[in-house]
């Protein structure tokens, strides 16, 4: 992943003015659901879209958490490649501030 100054900003700025963090992010797919709008081509393309913006967005989430910035925001990656996340109260740290 190549970082994206941008996005990292954008997240910083979301938090510290306690705006909806995952305001403008793209609804989880369902095929279950997708089956009666979309044809298999359109899900699968819709489906991997979604894995690539939820790896790059929570891919640079993840790093400011793990430098310390932000607090409040739990990312897990599970053994088959899928992304759980919480968003509970997130804040930033005195280093996220500065």
């Amino acid at each position: 992943m190549k970082r994206d100054w941008d996005l990292l900003r954008q997240q910083l700025i979301s938090i510290e003015e306690d705006s909806d963090l995952l305001a403008g992010c793209p609804v989880k797919p369902n095929p279950l659901v997708d089956i009666f709008s979309f044809t298999n081509e359109e899900i699968n393309q819709r489906c991997q879209f979604y894995r690539q913006f939820e790896s790059h967005f929570f891919g640079h989430l993840e790093l400011l958490l793990d430098n310390g910035y932000i607090k409040g925001v739990s990312i897990v990656h599970g053994v088959d490649g899928q992304i759980s996340w919480d968003v509970s109260s997130p804040a930033l740290t005195m280093k996220g501030h500065d």
